[in-house]
């Protein structure tokens, strides 16, 4: 899909980009950006180890225990993963 071309804008001393609203990206999502050689800006979702061995962690406890969680308590669980972004 193709999207509108965005524009730089200068905030303080950087140059910002904005993010298509349709990327569903949450707000205070923590990116890591990369120049590459051929002058690609890209932009890495960066994730705490400490976060993905919490998740992990309340993941293979809720199987221990059976509990299995309904469509809502996923999204708000692990929602700034990704999960429900694509109408999952």
């Amino acid at each position: 899909m193709k999207y509108k071309t965005i524009k730089s804008r200068r905030q303080g001393t950087s140059l910002t980009l904005t993010i298509p609203a349709q990327f569903k990206v949450s707000e205070n999502s923590l990116f890591e950006p990369q120049l590459l050689d051929d002058g690609t800006i890209q932009y890495r979702p960066v994730v705490s180890p400490a976060d993905i061995a919490h998740d992990r962690q309340m993941i293979e406890k809720d199987f221990a225990d059976d509990h299995l969680l309904t469509e809502s308590e996923m999204k708000a669980q692990f929602g700034k993963y990704g999960w429900g972004k694509d109408g999952n």
